[in-house]
């Protein structure tokens, strides 16, 4: 750690070397993969293993001469000159031409091993690339250029870099390098390469961002890099929940999170289609597809226009609420309705219920988010759904995959998802869903596995889904082995949802109480960003403080807290894993309670309230309390 105390008192050299080290990791993994790849193609006699042993005689005495340079002045080990500054076994020893690469193959070799040889190429190209970006940053940085040793250290590598991509090889920068082809598992790293620091040499450790995403150019604005730095090193050192950081103006989002239950039935057509089948296997098909069908476009960085999305959303307040519908259209799927609610600010939590009365299909859940650092930004995502079929009195227990973002050092964030989610049917099916991200090596992005198996026969599958959550996937019956079902997230079309008007809302709806931050988003106002969205916070934190003086407990308006939730516990018996805990607590829809506050008939909201005699107040804002005796 020694490295990075000095490294704090310059943020941009921090940055840069810190870049400059995830893309040399990236660098080494490729490298691996493709000798991995070569090791497993059959030796010939004038094949990789013959030139590669050949080379090595040549590479040895090349490296034993360029060992007799004098070094620079003041010495920096291990980068005497350019063949200095690399491993002993660099050269000629194993990183030759793409076209001796490729040529050295066996006469019969499977082509696809061919492709991923020049996929794998084409991407150590790229990142060669990105190191000579990076290090050329490093080196504008003023803290590098008053410093000689510094300097010297980041030119040698830098002049590495661009003859390796004059001469189209690659190489590793670590310090000791050894891979060998035919031993894939003698890939190892020294860690003993040096950065110049105040106090002499200091080791370079490993810096844990274990997202290998491809650092791209870099996307914070030159007059907001000051603040991006000192975000990432807050998120960096923080403990406890991400959410409660305060974040850069310039990284919000338009939207609040209240908002995001929208995703749910944006595609409304697809959420009341289970109801319509009569067996409960293809109901557990339809669910999937559907719940599938629901990721895309929360998880994207890009909305459908190809725009950026903002990366941070707006943090609900206690007692924010979100409300509108889909209408019919015209094809029969009737209205579907949506109310969420901010249950719970600390933690914070959400409760939302999305129905459509025409079919009998009903939504409602908790998400309470915790976020942390480690690496890189995870999410977890307590809580879970419970989808209601009421003609065939079947419901669906849904809880939702964590959520890890990539892309911290490029500033361009974008989610992946992780881990295994369950949908389990009170009809007696389970769907299991495994996901994957994509490695920077090799797989594919945004992937995922589901199989749906009758309760307590998962080693018998008896339907499959594989494919993308992002694009397509097929489902496939286990038990004849025939797709039944090809889907393309691509293909659907986004239904907008109706709202009233703004000055028609309510002042804790969502679109209306953050209505002057929103704008101030969308023309870049920073400093009009921060004075608007402070006032909303000032006022629920007086808010909160009159509440305690006068020992009054926050009324939600839509959702009541029960203590246990039986339906769900039933549901969630015997998954592995799988806790139900949301820190929020358990939040159930009152139906009696929306229509009276959407009517406004108070005396209907005493008589449906448990508390026992209330004083019921409402404020000018729309706001509802309950006074009670302390």
């Amino acid at each position: 750690m020694a490295p990075l105390i000095t490294m704090q008192k310059s943020p941009e050299r921090a940055f840069a070397l810190q870049k400059y080290l995830l893309l040399h990791s990236q660098h080494d993994a490729l490298q691996k993969h493709i000798n991995q790849v070569t090791a497993s193609i059959p030796e010939s006699p004038t094949g990789y293993t013959d030139r590669h042993r050949n080379s090595s005689v040549s590479s040895d005495s090349s490296t034993a001469s360029d060992a007799s340079i004098s070094p620079l002045s003041p010495p920096i080990p291990n980068i005497s000159s350019r063949r200095g500054s690399l491993p002993p076994s660099f050269g000629h020893t194993q990183h030759f031409h793409r076209e001796d690469r490729i040529n050295s193959l066996p006469a019969v070799v499977d082509e696809s091993i061919v492709e991923v040889v020049e996929e794998d190429e084409q991407k150590l190209k790229d990142v060669n690339q990105q190191i000579k970006t990076a290090l050329t940053d490093l080196l504008n940085c003023e803290s590098v250029k008053s410093d000689i040793r510094y300097r010297k250290w980041v030119q040698t590598r830098l002049m590495d870099t661009e003859r390796e991509l004059k001469e189209r090889r690659t190489r590793s920068l670590y310090g000791e390098f050894q891979m060998s082809p035919s031993d894939p598992d003698s890939h190892r790293v020294n860690n003993t390469s040096r950065i110049p620091g105040n106090a002499g040499y200091v080791s370079v450790q490993k810096l844990g961002f274990e997202d290998m995403e491809k650092c791209t150019e870099e996307k914070i604005a030159p007059q907001h890099k000051s603040a991006w730095f000192g975000f990432i090193k807050s998120i960096a050192t923080f403990k406890g929940d991400l959410s409660t950081l305060t974040a850069p103006p310039f990284l919000l989002s338009p939207q609040s999170i209240v908002e995001f239950p929208t995703y749910w039935a944006e595609h409304p057509s697809l959420f009341i289609a289970p109801t319509k089948s009569e067996s409960a296997e293809e109901r557990a098909v339809l669910v999937l597809r559907w719940f599938i069908s629901t990721l895309k476009w929360q998880h994207s960085n890009r909305d459908e226009n190809g725009k950026k999305k903002g990366m941070k959303p707006l943090n609900p307040f206690l007692g924010e609420c979100f409300m509108g519908s889909w209408e019919d259209d015209g094809e029969g799927t009737g209205r579907t309705d949506l109310v969420a609610e901010q249950v719970s600010h600390h933690p914070p939590a959400t409760a939302y219920n999305i129905s459509n009365e025409k079919h009998g299909v009903q939504l409602q859940g908790t998400i309470a988010p915790q976020s942390y650092f480690s690496s890189t930004v995870h999410i977890e995502r307590n809580g879970y759904s419970l989808l209601t079929l009421s003609q065939h009195d079947e419901t669906h227990l849904i809880t939702m995959p964590p959520v890890h973002i990539v892309g911290i050092m490029s500033g361009s964030l974008n989610p992946e998802l992780s881990g295994t989610s369950y949908i389990r049917s009170s009809s007696g099916f389970t769907t299991r869903i495994s996901y994957s991200s994509k490695g920077w090596i090799s797989g594919t992005p945004n992937a995922f596995s589901a199989i749906i198996y009758k309760d307590g026969r998962e080693s018998t599958p008896i339907y499959k889904a594989e494919g993308q959550w992002s694009g397509e996937f097929n489902i496939k019956d286990m038990r004849s082995g025939k797709r039944i079902l090809q889907f393309n997230a691509n293909s659907l079309k986004r239904k907008s949802l109706k709202l009233r008007p703004i000055d028609q809302q309510k002042e804790y709806e969502s679109r209306r109480a953050w209505r002057h931050v929103t704008r101030a988003i969308n023309e870049n106002d920073i400093f009009q960003i921060g004075k608007e969205k402070g006032k909303i916070e000032n006022e629920q934190r007086d808010l909160r403080r009159k509440e305690k003086a006068k020992g009054i407990a926050w009324e939600r308006r839509f959702f009541v807290k029960r203590g246990r939730d039986e339906v769900a516990e039933r549901l969630a018996k015997g998954l592995e894993g799988l806790s139900l805990e949301s820190g929020g607590g358990i939040w159930k829809w009152d139906k009696e309670r929306y229509r009276a506050m959407e009517s406004g008939d108070t005396e209907r909201i005493r008589r449906t309230d448990d508390m026992k005699n209330p004083l019921v107040t409402r404020w000018e804002s729309g706001v509802m309390v309950t006074e009670v005796s302390v």
